[in-house]
């Protein structure tokens, strides 16, 4: 396995990134990764979250014969430009710009290109692919199939009763923060109202700075649509015990979608790609971070490439 840098110009910014060949002759096949929401890097990490998502794809995908581009978010990491006033179109249009870069190197096989997106970007290979005809196949590792509200509303919902069942002094704790700040649902609810009278890219809430444009985009998705467009190949993932994007939509994604498609569900799977034997929790996210990201995620994702290869 080999890593190179990868840079990108765009008309406003520069696209950071690095490209993961396997060790022998190419043209490979080729893999773009596309992140979740927030400020992430090519990895899938942020100053104080270390997912090291894309990494692990990446390096298990060179083992398999398969190379892949992980690249910085505008603004993050070795990338230009302003995260925060980026919109969801922006995004779509900077990973546009990294997949026609990368289908231009002359180690990459032009008829064997996929996208792999996590979360967020499970909405974003699908847009992805319906621009680009060409793309051989996208990869869906926790999507979502309901439109933002409810997903947001679901989130709430989640915390609130995990906050509730939370034990000892942190649980003490954030039931005091919650009685005094308010209920998460109607906390989040205001929140939406004030993003959508909202006109300018940024806002500020509660102290922080927030990326409206991408916000109010992001409101008016509704997955069903999108996903009924797209006609390549698909390979839809999801764990069981996410909490933040509903393992139920993973089949109705399938349904949707035109071209063939394989979903798998894998128990006590979270969000973050590890393992969760108890009961499911955001709480539980630093404990999960200690560990890799779980073997079988990996290996179901290269051997659906390398089946569609040989087909």
């Amino acid at each position: 396995m080999q890593e190179q840098d990868f840079v990108v110009d765009t008309a406003s910014h520069r696209l950071a990134g690095t490209v993961c060949l396997p060790d022998k002759e190419g043209p490979f096949t080729f893999v773009l990764m596309v992140h979740g929401s927030g400020p992430l890097d090519r990895d899938e990490n942020t100053g104080t979250h270390k997912l090291n998502v894309f990494n692990a794809f990446a390096h298990h995908l060179a083992d398999a014969g398969i190379a892949s581009l992980r690249y910085d978010k505008r603004g993050i990491g070795e990338s230009s430009g302003d995260f925060f006033t980026a919109s969801g179109t922006d995004l779509i249009e900077d990973a546009l710009a990294c997949l026609d870069a990368m289908g231009q190197r002359q180690d990459c096989d032009p008829d064997r290109i996929y996208v792999l997106g996590h979360s967020e970007g499970t909405t974003i290979a699908p847009s992805l692919s319906i621009q680009r005809p060409g793309v051989a196949g996208i990869i869906l590792v926790c999507p979502f199939g309901q439109p933002i509200p409810v997903v947001l509303a679901q989130q709430a919902d989640h915390v609130k009763q995990a906050i509730q069942q939370l034990p000892g002094l942190k649980g003490t704790l954030l039931r005091l923060v919650t009685r005094i700040s308010g209920d998460p649902a109607k906390s989040q609810q205001k929140f939406i109202a004030k993003l959508k009278r909202s006109t300018t890219p940024t806002i500020r809430h509660r102290f922080a700075r927030v990326p409206a444009a991408w916000f109010r985009e992001a409101l008016e998705l509704d997955p069903k649509p999108l996903f009924s467009q797209v006609t390549c190949p698909s390979y839809i993932l999801a764990g069981a015990k996410d909490v933040q994007c509903d393992p139920a939509d993973a089949p109705l994604i399938g349904e949707w979608i035109k071209g063939s498609t394989e979903v798998v569900v894998i128990d006590n799977l979270t969000h973050l790609l590890r393992y969760d034997f108890g009961e499911p929790s955001i709480f539980n996210y630093k404990q999960q971070l200690k560990g890799p990201v779980e073997d079988i995620v990996l290996e179901k994702v290269s051997g659906w490439i390398l089946n569609q290869l040989s087909n």
